[in-house]
């Protein structure tokens, strides 16, 4: 372990930019190499023609995974499974490649100051050599010495970021644009063209609602769904883990008697545990009503029809699951659900009914206006028996009421300006709609000035990250990575 851990210092630019390295790699690896047929692997794969050993692979991999811990804490046990660790830990291996090919070290100064940083590692705000070596054996479960030479490693992409993104700057122009795109605010008034306000126009026959549907049967297609019957015991809030554990043994205990007495209700009665039921749900729209995670979620539709799950641990209790029926997926017979498709119908050809009404008003809109240069948008509208709406003032992303948060909407609302301020009609989620710009929120220089050099600064590291994201694209095509590890259909566990 480091002999010497000196005073408390907080360096934040080094500890964002392992971060920014550790989200850049976790994407799709997708330029690896051709894989070789050999039967007999005796190399995790090659990079730059050099070959990789299984070894240098696992510690590469667990240096992966702790840098993994830090970035996202208790959360990453929580989505590991969605990690590419594979990939990454290739990401790593070539990025220590070009840093040792540029001569980039680390000083154990600036080792020391990064480790002291991090809020795992301290006690009322100073570090703590015991809290310390406590974390690494229970949490990260590797040694001192192992657990430096990663974050050594990941202090050198640091500086690599550094040397790869130094050019990276950004004008007071390109600054200026990017803050009043984030900060403008605009007020628009509009008019929607209802669909429902025409379904009574639309006229269907029988012969048009089935064509319909033999067109489109997979559109009405019903997901698999599940009816599962439970046993759970939850957790209190602030429940002592001694407490924990006894909920945790009782499931034990119900578990092991259901493998022999597979019944839930008598088992459950047995040990004074209510038997409850889903009701039929699907992965697509689960039962929220339950309250269960979505890992518990996923585990129930992993059950057999009829087969009972050993007790699942989750933050809020202890479960055992039975899928007690299961209703495959399937496409209902046209009989089935013949009104649902005329209903359908009827609103698809009423939504096309709205977008003609629409383009046929706004040209009187605009011939009234054009004829008539005084006249303001709201008034010629009124004039038509229209109803008129208006949004507040609102910037980018923000939600509108009656419209929510549609970016259709706001897109357009954005590139209307003083010449062009009024729209072509815009399919919304009621119909189609036609927008005006009432006014434009001019900028707030003193604001504007006051945030400048933190906007900048953010602005800029967004920039550097897509930047070091290219270069590490291209360094992975020189790499031109031989993958075996993909072949092995394996990944390094950490001890």
């Amino acid at each position: 372990m480091l002999k010497i851990l000196r005073r408390k210092g907080f360096a934040k630019k080094v500890l964002w930019v392992i971060a920014v390295v550790i989200i850049i790699s976790f994407g799709f690896f997708g330029t690896a190499g051709v894989m070789q047929n050999s039967k007999h692997l005796d190399y995790a794969g090659k990079i730059f023609g050099e070959k990789v050993s299984f070894n240098e692979f696992e510690k590469s991999y667990l240096h992966t995974r702790n840098q993994a811990i830090l970035r996202y804490g208790e959360e990453f046990y929580k989505i590991e499974q969605f990690l590419n660790m594979n990939a990454e830990t290739w990401d790593r291996l070539i990025l220590i490649h070009e840093a040792k090919k540029r001569n980039i070290r680390i000083s154990n100064e600036e080792l020391v100051k990064t480790i002291e940083q991090f809020p795992s590692f301290q006690r009322d705000g100073q570090f703590d050599a015991l809290l310390y070596n406590n974390v690494l054996r229970y949490v990260f479960r590797c040694k001192p010495r192992d657990f430096e030479e990663g974050m050594r490693e990941t202090l050198l992409f640091a500086k690599l970021f550094d040397q790869a993104t130094a050019s990276t700057t950004m004008s007071d122009e390109e600054i200026l644009d990017a803050y009043k795109k984030q900060k403008d605010k605009v007020q628009i008034s509009y008019v929607t063209f209802t669909a429902e306000d025409y379904k009574n126009e639309v006229v269907l026959n029988d012969q048009e609602i089935q064509e319909y549907y033999e067109k489109n049967k997979n559109n009405f297609s019903v997901p698999l769904t599940i009816n599962i019957e439970y046993l759970s015991l939850p957790y209190t809030e602030n429940m002592p883990p001694e407490d924990k554990h006894k909920i945790q043994d009782k499931m034990d205990i119900a578990s092991e008697e259901l493998k022999t007495t597979p019944d839930l209700t008598a088992v459950g009665k047995k040990y004074g545990i209510e038997l409850q039921e889903s009701g039929f749900f699907s992965q697509e729209q689960p039962n929220l009503k339950i309250g269960w995670s979505y890992e518990l979620l996923q585990k129930a539709f992993e059950l057999q029809p009829g087969q009972i799950s050993d007790p699942i641990e989750t933050p809020e209790g202890s479960y055992i699951l039975r899928n007690k029926e299961i209703h495959p997926a399937h496409i209902p017979l046209f009989n089935e659900i013949q009104d649902k498709i005329k209903e359908t119908l009827v609103l698809n050809k009423a939504k096309e009914i709205a977008k003609k009404k629409a383009a046929d008003q706004l040209k009187l809109i605009q011939e009234n206006l054009s004829s008539n240069p005084n006249k303001k948008f709201n008034a010629v509208v009124t004039e038509y028996n229209l109803k008129i709406e208006q949004t507040p003032f609102f910037a980018r992303g923000e939600y509108l009421p009656n419209i929510g948060i549609s970016k259709d909407f706001q897109a357009m609302a954005f590139n209307l300006d003083d010449k062009n301020n009024i729209s072509q009609p815009l399919e919304v989620s009621k119909g189609f709609s036609i927008l005006h710009l009432d006014g434009r929120e001019p900028l707030n220089q003193e604001t504007y000035l006051k945030e400048k050099d933190q906007f900048t600064q953010t602005l800029l590291n967004e920039k550097k990250s897509a930047v070091f994201n290219d270069f590490i694209s291209l360094l992975r095509i020189k790499a031109n990575l031989q993958d075996n590890i993909s072949k092995t259909k394996t990944s390094p566990k950490p001890s």
